[in-house]
């Protein structure tokens, strides 16, 4: 009796153990977790530029969204691999042109959203706005 007494403990263990460590394949698991870049930034009145730099941790499908509290308000958003500066962005550097972006949001939408697929790497989140007013806008980029 003591011998399956001792049998069923030593596999209640090793189930315990098993449990805490997964066995892979969780929806659950830190892997199949979204990754979530979000934020705030404010902002005066004419034109200006913000930029928000951040590295995927695994490649996806991002989407963005940017809102904003002022309706007169202007934003356009853009997303550009690689790191870009706001210096590099006005001066149309090599890699950080308007035509560099691999998604946009040029629409007068409130909030402004893309999606776009993504590999692991450097990305610049960028936020351009004509400001009637001072905002502050709130960013989420989230990668699945």
């Amino acid at each position: 009796m003591k011998q399956h007494v001792r049998s069923i403990l030593i596999f209640s263990v090793v189930f315990a153990i098993l449990n805490l460590i997964g066995c892979g394949g969780s929806s659950t698991s830190p892997s199949s977790q979204p990754q979530i870049i979000q934020g705030s930034v404010s902002t005066d009145t004419g034109l200006g530029i913000k930029v928000v730099h951040f590295s995927t941790t695994k490649a996806g499908t991002l989407s963005s969204s940017l809102n904003w509290n002022n309706t007169s308000n202007i934003f356009d958003t853009y997303l550009i691999k690689g790191t870009c500066s706001v210096g590099q962005l006005l001066l149309e550097g090599p890699g950080c042109e308007h035509t560099d972006a691999i998604a946009e949001d040029i629409s007068d939408n409130k909030p402004a959203v893309f999606t776009s697929a993504v590999s692991v790497g450097a990305y610049s989140f960028v936020m351009a706005y004509l400001g009637i007013a001072n905002d502050t806008a709130t960013y989420r980029i989230e990668i699945n």
